[in-house]
């Protein structure tokens, strides 16, 4: 059965807003208290639904372009400052400390020498 463009263009829509939901709550959340298994089992969630989208989204006529189109989009951006945003955050708490007593990197070692 074939659906019609805005059955297809809302179930992108109803995808997209579950996927920027999830982004936001891991976004919310410190990384500290999320179990790992909490973490995976988000992944996992997240890969389905883009893998949904991905696959709805081929649906799509070239002609469907519209209001509703354009505010998928504006989702979609949504969704890409999330994950940037979570990715930094993430980068953010696995960045190395140096301190007194921990060793230099040899690049770091290697760079002073030469100069």
């Amino acid at each position: 059965m074939l659906r019609s463009q805005e059955e297809i263009l809302a179930d992108l829509d109803s995808t997209l807003d579950q996927l920027i939901q999830n982004a936001e709550v891991v976004c919310e959340s410190d990384l500290c208290v999320l179990d790992s298994l909490e973490i995976d089992s988000m992944q996992k969630t997240q890969e389905s639904l883009l893998a949904r989208f991905a696959h709805t989204q081929e649906e799509i006529s070239p002609q469907a372009q519209g209001k509703r189109y354009d505010e998928l989009h504006k989702k979609l951006e949504r969704l890409g400052e999330l994950q940037q945003n979570f990715m930094n955050s993430l980068a953010k708490s696995l960045r190395p400390r140096i301190g007194r007593n921990r060793k230099k990197s040899k690049l770091r070692q290697f760079a002073k020498r030469t100069i």
